[in-house]
């Protein structure tokens, strides 16, 4: 999170900082197969899992509001898409190890983020 939260400030104020970011945040989930499998079986009530989520928003949100203004995404997009597209994507790649899980992080996210951006 704090990889993704440094480079959304990096990026801020870019109409085209959500479709960065979220591709950034797909090549990490395509490094970190333990972490991710971690991710999608924890306790949503666990301490450690709800303070990540609560950091989705700030980091996201900027993002979303500029790619919103820009009409680069859906007009509806919110934040809670970007917790659904992080599980969509560990959901796509659970079990799966290697080269093989990094091709299908990448082919997931292709499709996940087109249609994040299509504006409607």
């Amino acid at each position: 999170m704090d990889e993704l939260e440094a480079l959304a400030k990096s990026l801020e104020g870019k109409e085209d900082a959500l479709p960065r970011i979220l591709w950034f945040m797909t090549e990490r989930m395509g490094q970190r197969a333990g972490l991710v499998d971690y991710w999608i079986s924890a306790d949503p009530n666990h301490p450690a899992v709800s303070k990540a989520m609560r950091r989705v928003e700030p980091i996201f949100g900027a993002s979303i509001r500029a790619a919103k203004a820009a009409g680069l995404c859906r007009p509806d997009l919110t934040t809670e898409d970007i917790e659904l597209f992080g599980r969509m994507l560990a959901g796509a790649t659970q079990g799966i190890r290697g080269d093989r899980r990094a091709a299908v992080t990448q082919r997931a996210a292709k499709i996940l983020i087109a249609g994040l951006t299509a504006p409607d």
